[in-house]
């Protein structure tokens, strides 16, 4: 899921279009909370000088956080046809490495509900509450994000949920300080 705007070429624009880099998600979701999470992602890195790893994905959660089994997952589809499967949520994954080494990571778990807040403050405060452990959201989604990492680097980066990404000059950017 990969932003139409992150890639160097045309060719590269092209294939963001394509249905194996897209998944449904409600407008309100899109146009507002995930766009400050994008841009907030696109201010870090370029703010760090650092190279980051970047996983964005789905899921589908009961009102637990738990999996949905399939016969409770929504669809979408021309007269009904289960073509889709409709996220519950979409979540974000970011591991940050400034040009010293230094690490910082953070992950967003964000329900996509049509009633999200559209204002840039509403939005940026809704997304503090969305915040994560790659730790929960592994558990919860069943995936290991970074399995070929050195286990005392995951059990830093995947544990902490609260930690203030630092980012130099955030008051000159756009998006990175409502992170």
């Amino acid at each position: 899921q990969k932003p139409a705007l992150d890639s160097p070429t045309q060719e590269a624009m092209d294939e963001t279009f394509l249905m194996s880099n897209m998944a449904p998600q409600t407008k309100a979701l899109n146009e507002s909370v995930w766009t400050i999470l994008e841009g907030a992602t696109d201010d870090i890195v370029k703010a760090t000088g650092g190279k980051a790893t970047v996983i964005t994905g789905s899921a589908y959660l009961d009102a637990a956080g738990l999996p949905l089994p399939p016969d409770q997952l929504a669809w979408i589809g021309p007269n009904g046809a289960k073509n889709v499967a409709v996220p519950t949520h979409s979540f974000k994954i970011v591991n940050v490495t400034a040009p010293d080494g230094t690490a910082q990571a953070y992950a967003y778990l964000v329900p996509n509900n049509v009633d999200l807040p559209r204002k840039q403050a509403d939005a940026a405060k809704f997304l503090q509450g969305c915040r994560v452990s790659i730790d929960q959201l592994q558990k919860a989604t069943g995936h290991d994000f970074f399995p070929g990492m050195p286990t005392d680097q995951q059990a830093k980066i995947e544990a902490d949920s609260s930690s203030k990404i630092v980012v130099p000059n955030a008051s000159q950017l756009h998006f990175a300080p409502l992170l």
